[in-house]
């Protein structure tokens, strides 16, 4: 997110008998029922304040729900309270 660009991968679970691989390409992703064609309005994007642990998303048409991030994400939010709600941080901090 550090450009404002998102990436979504599909991570095969262990015997699964599904591959991983990307889903949706690095790419600024808009938000449902935005369009770049509204002439008397700026089209709303993902940041990454909407992408938090918990979260339901739509992106392309496909429905996301975050269940967990990476140590860097855990620990950019952590150090970032005051960017994110703190029901957000507490369930952050289960995943620990």
């Amino acid at each position: 997110m550090a450009d404002n660009t998102i990436s979504v991968f599909k991570s095969s679970g262990q015997n699964s008998g599904s591959g991983s691989g990307m889903i949706i390409g690095k790419r600024k992703l808009l938000k449902p029922n935005q369009s770049i064609r509204t002439m008397n309005t700026y089209p709303e994007y993902y940041t990454y304040e909407d992408l938090y642990v918990g979260a339901h998303v739509e992106m392309d048409r496909f429905k996301f729900r975050i269940t967990g991030c990476d140590e860097y994400t855990m620990k950019f939010m952590e150090n970032s309270p005051h960017r994110f709600e703190v029901p957000t941080l507490r369930i952050v901090r289960t995943i620990e």
